[in-house]
């Protein structure tokens, strides 16, 4: 009695042609490829399109046959080879990149510049024997424009579809979205998206985000604070953040300064937390001390990452940053810092002292000492001490940014503060510099930025050497 065939227990195997390895058909020895031309041509059916100009594969399919004609004797029989033609259905693609060469994707733009748009459809290449086009609408998800584009074939049969020369955009602050114009109107932290429309069954969409980032912002009279020191910091090293340019390749700086407009802008920042620090132009402190409900309206207040906490980016860093304004009576709170040592290697303590002083005729009621600690430098727990007895240790943790509450602070009668820090092998070798600053809120008092610099060496982490020898005639 013949045994049942093995195309009913195993898949049996193709070949495919165009030079392409042999591949597996799954289906009790029928060609998946029946299937997947069924089930496409039932689609575009469905639709009301023809699966035109999809790519053509050639499958050919055999099937290996074993029974038994005697006990102990087993025949094999092979049929015949079937081909079959499927067509082979690829989604449409659409994506923004750098510039005309089209080699770089783009994943966010900027205001005034050019936008390079490109898309793959092979159900928009219906003339084989002509250039085709493709329609592509790009919208702004803040200011409302849409405009419509024909994007034109690069080549005769190629399905690659670019809108040409590029796509304007401009400033909607002062030009106001129009649609319809060919131009796109566009704003800060916006993000355009482009899809493809008509010829293709399934739409393609991308999106592009445009000059995200932020404003650094007078907390009471709610203008720009330009020159301001703005760095993005990894909340998990405490190091400066990988940023990178609109192609999500090239490193930019993690540190800019603000323009006339107050604003900050960081291209492309990967999924992760962090925290901005922000050291102000003269007049000004920061982290802002007027809780976010109070602040002018219309601003992108994230709390805690406007006052210098962490945050979490999962797309663009959006946020804007409140910083106080400073009443300062010439002299009238000073500090002064000092040190252990001036030279130090990585691995050494270092003790600081500051001393703070009143220098009003009336007595402060709440000063607070904010300390910044170089890169690398970490606070030692416990080792705080003012005016000799031991306090509790620092808002801040290990630091960079240490924050004391020395309370009340009398006329004329400095008071100290000290503490003590271990430097880390993630200490720059060099110069490391120090700041701190006293400020008190009744009335709004900003003291001078008092410094201390000490120079780092690498010690037994160095990777530098020296060699000892004579020079001598032989």
């Amino acid at each position: 009695m013949p045994e049942k065939s093995n195309t009913e227990h195993e898949a049996t195997r193709a070949v495919v042609s165009e030079g392409r390895r042999a591949a597996p058909i799954f289906k009790k020895g029928v060609p998946r490829a029946h299937f997947a031309r069924a089930l496409l041509t039932a689609a575009c059916a469905l639709m009301g399109l023809a699966p035109a100009h999809a790519a053509i594969r050639e499958v050919i399919n055999r099937a290996d046959v074993h029974f038994m004609v005697a006990p102990g004797i087993t025949n094999f029989y092979t049929t015949p080879p079937v081909s079959v033609l499927v067509e082979t259905f690829f989604p449409p693609e659409i994506a923004f990149y750098t510039d005309a060469s089209f080699s770089a994707r783009a994943f966010c733009g900027r205001i005034g510049e050019d936008l390079y748009i490109q898309c793959r459809a092979a159900s928009c290449n219906t003339n084989t024997n002509s250039i085709d086009t493709c329609l592509v609408t790009l919208t702004s998800t803040k200011t409302g424009d849409s405009e419509t584009y024909s994007a034109v074939e690069t080549a005769v049969d190629s399905g690659v579809f670019r809108i040409l020369p590029y796509v304007n955009t401009r400033n909607a602050a002062t030009h106001p979205a129009e649609p319809g114009n060919g131009i796109i109107e566009t704003t800060w932290n916006d993000l355009l998206r482009a899809e493809t429309q008509g010829c293709t069954p399934l739409s393609a969409t991308a999106q592009l985000f445009i000059d995200p980032g932020g404003v650094v912002f007078d907390s009471s009279a709610n203008t720009p604070v330009p020159g301001a020191r703005v760095t993005l910091i990894e909340s998990t090293t405490q190091l400066p953040a990988a940023v990178f340019d609109v192609d999500g390749q090239t490193p930019v700086p993690a540190t800019v300064m603000t323009g006339p407009d107050g604003r900050y802008v960081f291209p492309m920042v990967y999924p992760g937390v962090f925290r901005i620090s922000v050291e102000p132009p003269a007049g000004f402190i920061a982290p802002s001390r007027v809780p976010a409900q109070d602040l002018p309206p219309g601003r992108t207040i994230l709390v805690p990452g406007s006052y210098g906490g962490d945050f979490t980016n999962s797309g663009m860093i959006e946020l804007d940053i409140p910083v106080d304004p400073m009443t300062q009576p010439e002299g009238a709170l000073f500090v002064q810092k000092t040190a252990s040592r001036q030279v130090a290697e990585i691995g050494d303590f270092v003790d600081y002292v500051l001393q703070i002083k009143n220098l009003t005729s009336n007595t402060l009621a709440a000063v607070t000492v904010t300390d910044f600690l170089p890169r690398g430098f970490a606070y030692v727990s416990g080792s705080s001490r003012f005016n000799g007895g031991r306090v509790a240790d620092p808002i801040g943790g290990g630091g960079p940014r240490l924050e004391y509450s020395i309370g009340p602070l009398p006329p004329n009668d400095p008071v100290t503060l000290a503490y003590r820090v271990r430097i880390g092998p993630g200490a720059a070798q060099g110069d490391a510099l120090n700041q701190a600053q006293a400020m008190t809120d009744s009335p709004r008092l900003l003291s001078n930025v008092a410094q201390y610099r000490i120079h780092v060496g690498g010690g037994i982490f160095t990777d530098r050497g020296i060699v000892l020898g004579k020079v001598f005639v032989d």
